[in-house]
């Protein structure tokens, strides 16, 4: 529960959007890898060989995101929490970002 509160779910409402969001997260990753099984999006044998490119590849993706997560964060939580405004989870549809 204090985790829950201190990265901003603060009610039910909060915990259920959190778990919808989860949900759709989980639904496009099933649908990606179900692409992956299709004969048209299946990559070769050597390719799973190659263990540099399959790296490369999961590496990209999960720097990739996880820095837009970080900018994300900085932009939308951080700095508005540090200049006293409250911050939820709609607040980047709500507030400009800083100038």
């Amino acid at each position: 529960y204090q985790w829950w509160y201190t990265i901003g779910l603060h009610t039910n409402e909060d915990l259920y959007t959190g778990a919808l969001f989860l949900l759709f997260l989980f639904a496009i990753s099933l649908i990606a890898g179900w692409l992956h099984l299709l004969s048209k999006w299946k990559p070769s044998i050597s390719w799973f060989k190659n263990a540099k490119s399959r790296l490369n590849h999961h590496l990209s993706g999960l720097f990739g995101v996880s820095s837009l997560a970080w900018t994300g964060h900085l932009v939308h939580v951080a700095i508005p929490t540090s200049r006293g405004e409250y911050v939820r989870w709609n607040n980047f549809l709500d507030v400009l970002q800083h100038p």
